[in-house]
Formats: C-alpha cells, structure tokens, sequence
C-alpha cells in the first residue's frame, strides 16, 4: 500500500433532521509440466470438461472396466489412472485466490475491533472457497492516537479519499458514521467499482435508491448488515431467507440506548437525566444523544428494515417520529401498575394505502417479548405469510457486536455473495402513510401494542 502523507478528512457530520475488486481469479493451466508425454494434449487439458474437472472418458484416456458383480455389464467406466492422478489434477485446476485487499475508514468503537480482527488473520476469516482478507489501510482522524492504539505505521493516513482511489484497495469498509463524508467516500468507491461494507445507517436511510443504483449499475456489492440491530444477522434473512414469504408487518426495539435508559428508570427508579448520564458512563450513549433519544436512530433502521420487507425506501421525514425525551419515572411506575411496560417501538406494516410507519413511547404488556426485553438489548419481529412471525434478538449495539456484522458481510464479499437485498428488485422512494393502529392508549400517550 503507498503511503499517503497527509490530506483533508473533509465534509461535516449532519444532525439527523428531518466487481468486488476488479482483480480476476487466477486458474492455473493443467497441462503445465504435465510428466506424461504419451499422454494426447486433448486428454491433458480437460478437453470437453467443465471448468476445474478432470478430464472426461475419452480423448485418449485409457479407460478401464468398473468393478461389479461377475457377469453384469459395468455400469460406468474409469481412467486407469484416476486414484493416482485425481488430488494433483484437482490441486492444479483449483483457482488461486488472491487476497481481497480490505481498507477500513475509522477506527473508532466500531473500527477498532474489525482492525484488531483483521490484523490477527483468524482462520475464520479466511473462507475455504472465497478470497483470504488482507488490510492493506486504515484511515484515521488521529494519526497519533492510532499508532498508540497499536495499528501498524505503514497501514495508516489521515487521507481517506486516497485510501478510497487507491488501486491497491478492493474492499472499502466504511465506518466514520454520520452523512459526509461517508456518503461522498462510498460513492467513490461504487463507482469505481470497489465493493463496499458499512454500518451507516444514516446514509443507508437518507441516500439509499441512488446507493442502491449506483452499485447495481457498477456491480460492486454493497452490504450493510451491520446498520440495523448490531450483531442481530437480520437483513440478511429478511432479503434472503424470508424472499418467498408476503410480509405483512415489522415491529421491534432497535435501539439500545433508549431501551436501557427506560429499564434503568423503570428497574431502579432514576429519573431520566439520571439514567441518561449512566447510559453516556457506560458508553451507550454519546455526549450528544439526541440521535438517540429523539428517535432518528431508530428511525434510520426502520427505512432499511422496510425496504427489505416491502420493497420501497420509505422517505425519513415522512416517518412518523417521537423520541423518549419527556417521559418521567411516574408514566413507567403506572404502566407497570397496569401491566405495561414501555418501549420505544419501530414499527411498519403493509396497507392498502402504502407502507404505514412510525418510531414513538409503546406501551407492551410486562409478560410479552418485547416487554422482557430490558437494557441494551434489540428485538425485530417479523411476521409474514407463510412462515408466520419470527423474532431475531441479541446485542443492538456496541463496538464487538457490530463488529461481528461488519466481518461478516466482508466474508460475504470474498465469497461473491453480492449486495444486501440479495435477488430483490430495485427500489425507489416512497412516503409512509399514518402511522399503525393499536389497541388503544395508555395515559393517552403510549399507543398500545397486542403480544
């Protein structure tokens, strides 16, 4: 990797308001340095095989009867020479993977650990049949806190749109956060044909129909698991596993931060500033949590969850959107009285109309899922026809548990498994409609919400 001196970060974080590399496989000929000169050319190359096949019966091979029970006609025939020669035929026409070459922008609560694991070259990360992973850069703000840190001098520059140019870089994994200049850095890499891998969720929800045509149009994957629910491997299934099924509704708790402030008010009492300034100690929440609280975090999910399920990218700010700031020890106390619990909900469902959307304060019975889930926790539930509702729960934030989907969509390009809406259509813009019915209110504030 060519080591750039320095060069401008660039662009400003916005306020949320409303062919993998190009590098070709390498086949290795099988008929170089073959040692059997009275064996026919033809015969040597495969001639009629299917690419990385040994040769088929004929074009010279000398065939042998297979063996069978005396007097029957043989069923199939072999090469005299098969078990001896097979394994080192297979070994020579095996493709010669070369490493994808991996640069990864931040290295912060996220970065860092995809670094660390990256560095350490686990034999997980190198799949049997898709390219080992190589980082080759780090682009970093702090060059001087990074080197502290322990990542390599020669990995490093404060230049990541050189890091993204470099033709020495195959996979880009974005993970500086915000709209610019991550946006402008994965549009460079698109269009240059490099895959991309990123846990922004921000310009995921805000610019994805043109990322979206962008990568199709160029063929670079990109993949981007790890912007909803952290750890939870849920795009995937929803754009994969589930495509056969007509989803009817998408609700869940995909924010850990407020729903760790809401447990710790409801569980130990704390009024919210309180609960909040422990959730900013732990390291939940950042020192401005108003993506957090106010609920655009959740709501940026809650685009990419409906795209996946519904086949449209839902309009952010026509998105029904209501935070926690306001609610106060007393509302949980009596909820609970009552038999609630509350939650701050995503939820989307399919109409007639359109896609119906809303993130705001639910009141869920105590016994539900949804109610027992407590801290920082994450719950989707999707339900659909035929396979009825499912539920995928686990850690919805954190450097180690977002890390982890991070690392595995970029397995998921070294294996050329494509772009995250797996074999979806294309999708453009579309407004949400009002907001889901419930059952009713409690305290005429917190819409509430059936098991």
């Amino acid at each position: 990797m060519r080591r750039w001196r320095s060069g401008p970060w660039g662009g400003t974080t916005h306020a949320d308001d409303d062919r993998p590399g190009r590098g070709s496989l390498q086949y290795h000929s099988a008929d170089d340095g073959d040692p059997r000169p009275d064996r026919p050319r033809a015969a040597r190359r495969g001639a009629g095989a299917l690419p990385g096949a040994g040769a088929l019966p004929g074009a010279g091979a000398r065939l042998a009867p297979a063996k069978g029970t005396p007097g029957e006609a043989p069923s199939t025939t072999a090469p005299v020479d098969a078990p001896e020669r097979a394994p080192a035929r297979a070994a020579r026409l095996r493709p010669a993977r070369r490493p994808l070459r991996v640069a990864v922008l931040g290295a912060g609560t996220v970065g860092r650990p995809v670094i660390e694991a990256l560095l350490a070259q686990s034999t997980r990360l190198t799949d049997h049949d898709g390219a080992p992973l190589e980082l080759v850069g780090v682009a970093v703000r702090d060059l001087d806190g990074a080197r502290a840190a322990g990542i390599p001098e020669d990995l490093l520059t404060d230049a990541p749109a050189h890091l993204v140019a470099d033709p020495g870089t195959d996979l880009v994994v974005e993970l500086i956060g915000g709209d610019e200049p991550a946006r402008t850095l994965i549009v460079a890499a698109l269009t240059a044909g490099k895959a991309v891998v990123t846990a922004n969720k921000h310009v995921i929800a805000h610019h994805g129909p043109d990322l979206e045509r962008l990568a199709r149009a160029s063929g670079a994957p990109l993949r981007f698991e790890a912007a909803v629910g952290g750890g939870i491997p849920i795009l995937g299934p929803l754009a994969a596993d589930l495509a056969a099924n007509e989803i009817s509704r998408v609700r869940g708790i995909v924010n850990g931060t407020t729903n760790f402030i809401l447990t710790e008010m409801a569980t130990a009492g704390r009024d919210y500033a309180a609960a909040l300034a422990e959730a900013q100690a732990a390291g939940y929440a950042e020192a401005d949590p108003s993506g957090d609280v106010e609920g655009f975090d959740a709501r940026n999910k809650l685009v990419i969850l409906a795209r996946l399920a519904f086949g449209v990218w839902l309009e952010p700010r026509s998105v029904v959107r209501r935070g926690i700031v306001g609610i106060d020890a007393a509302d949980l106390r009596r909820a609970a009285a009552e038999g609630y619990a509350i939650r701050l909900v995503a939820r989307a469902e399919g109409t007639p109309e359109g896609v119906a959307a809303a993130v705001e304060p639910c009141a869920v019975p105590l016994d539900s899922p949804l109610g027992r889930t407590d801290g920082v926790l994450n719950r989707i539930e999707i339900e659909g026809r035929p396979v009825g509702r499912v539920a995928f729960e686990g850690p919805g934030a954190g450097g180690a548990a977002t890390s982890s989907a991070v690392l595995g969509d970029c397995l998921a390009v070294a294996r050329g498994a494509g772009s995250t809406w797996a074999g979806l259509p294309p999708a453009g813009w579309a407004e949400a409609v009002a907001a889901p019915t419930s059952a009713g209110c409690f305290a005429d504030r917190y819409p509430i919400l059936e098991p």
